[in-house]
């Protein structure tokens, strides 16, 4: 079962996003926003400032993963995404939609990160986004403003990331229909995941408020992987993680 929760980690993290938890808590409660019924996978982080900082010096010896073997690939996403942590926005939600793969080229995630607006920290969160996507993007990003949508441009037309304003949250996305799903979710278009059993359970044996949540639909990846939940922690005496794979009868769409 560890092997399923690296490999879908691995995925996660080809696209930039891995974490660590630390002991103290979030500022703030966590808010969960409705969550599309279809993800291949979802990520909390409570406290990025800390937790995103952390990842660049310790071993991640719940996974057998060294960070620094992972430093080269993921430190550029790291960049752009501490400058989101410095905004103090306690926490950070990613969606992943899905995997495009092309028989041609590198296969693409496609995600919306979703981050708590605040009036205080405005003018900062919008700085970070931009941060973010040159990031990303790996050059200078070109803006397009469409309504309450913003589109960064990169050199290829593949290159888009979306930023969706809305009144209490920011959605960045690089994925259109992921973002328009996700907007669909929260205006009762489309179900969420609150609506599956497997989601009712995790909700009832993990506290996403705590250190880093990661939920996985590790089918979508390969039939043998399960949908799982995994939960890491930074408690006195070390990393305290646990993996739950949810029942297969509870995995139906």
């Amino acid at each position: 079962m560890r092997s399923a929760v690296i490999v879908c980690l691995l995925l996660t993290a080809a696209s930039g996003w891995l974490f660590l938890a630390a002991d103290s808590p979030a500022e703030g409660p966590l808010e969960i926003p409705p969550l599309p019924a279809n993800l291949l996978g979802y990520v909390v982080v409570n406290e990025p400032r800390v937790n995103l900082a952390l990842l660049r010096e310790i071993r991640l010896e719940a996974l057998e993963l060294d960070a620094r073997d992972l430093e080269a690939g993921v430190s550029p996403v790291l960049d752009g995404l501490e400058q989101l942590a410095a905004t103090g926005a306690p926490h950070l939600w990613i969606l992943i939609h899905g995997l495009e793969r092309r028989p041609d080229a590198p296969g693409k995630i496609h995600f919306s990160l979703l981050v708590r607006r605040s009036p205080e920290r405005e003018a900062q969160l919008e700085e970070a986004v931009r941060g973010l996507a040159e990031s990303l993007l790996q050059a200078p990003a070109r803006l397009l403003e469409d309504g309450r949508v913003r589109l960064l441009l990169g050199p290829s037309p593949r290159q888009t990331l979306y930023q969706v304003r809305l009144p209490r949250w920011l959605v960045i996305s690089n994925s259109e229909q992921g973002w328009k799903q996700t907007l669909d979710v929260w205006a009762g278009r489309a179900p969420s995941q609150a609506s599956r059993a497997a989601y009712r359970n995790l909700r009832r044996r993990f506290d996403f408020g705590e250190g880093i949540f990661v939920y996985g639909d590790g089918r979508q990846v390969l039939p043998l992987l399960p949908e799982f939940g995994y939960q890491l922690r930074r408690r006195p005496w070390g990393l305290e993680d646990e993996f739950f794979p949810l029942p297969s009868e509870e995995s139906a769409p």
